[in-house]
């Protein structure tokens, strides 16, 4: 059984679920559901990609790290945090997690996160450097594959490792609550 206090943290590359995972997760052991991102949009009152754009990745990692320490602060009895894709890169953020909770890595093949996130326009690393547009399939595809491959190593650091492949939202939070309890 999870004790009364607990914060879990859902981990993984863009596009794999955690925000959506993570609110029905949240709801079903009645916990808070923070989404780190969305946090950080709301304190910048800017888009990712325009922090991106105009402060520069380095400051929205520096985000990351505060916001990631805030919410794992607050005093919520239970609670139930989406990291962002890059998010469990930054070593300050793993001994945070490891600290106040246990970390749930959502994997997937690169097929399948190509799917999820091809239309996707508010990815700031899935951008054309150049022009700031939308990336070819094949530069895509490429930059999806350098970014797993240089964080894989860190999600597998995660305390439990879940694949996505072919489930269901509601399939992924039952196995996830099956971990857990």
């Amino acid at each position: 059984m999870l004790p009364e206090y607990f914060t879990i943290y859902l981990v993984g590359f863009s596009g794999v679920g955690k925000t959506t995972v993570g609110a029905k997760l949240a709801k079903k052991l009645e916990a808070s559901f923070f989404d780190i991102d969305a946090e950080i949009v709301k304190k910048e009152n800017k888009e990712i990609v325009d922090i991106f754009r105009i402060k520069g990745e380095q400051f929205f990692r520096f985000l990351e790290v505060e916001m990631t320490q805030k919410i794992s602060n607050k005093r919520n009895k239970k609670k139930v945090i989406s990291l962002g894709g890059g998010a469990f890169e930054n070593i300050e953020i793993r001994h945070c997690v490891k600290e106040h909770g246990v970390a749930i890595y959502l994997s997937a093949c690169q097929q399948k996160i190509y799917k999820r996130i091809k239309n996707k326009t508010n990815r700031p690393l899935m951008k054309n450097n150049e022009t700031q547009g939308k990336m070819s399939a094949a530069d895509l595809k490429k930059q999806i594959q350098a970014l797993m491959n240089v964080r894989l190593e860190n999600y597998k650091k995660a305390d439990i490792t879940i694949a996505i492949q072919s489930k269901t939202v509601s399939q992924l939070v039952n196995e996830i609550y099956g971990k857990l309890v």
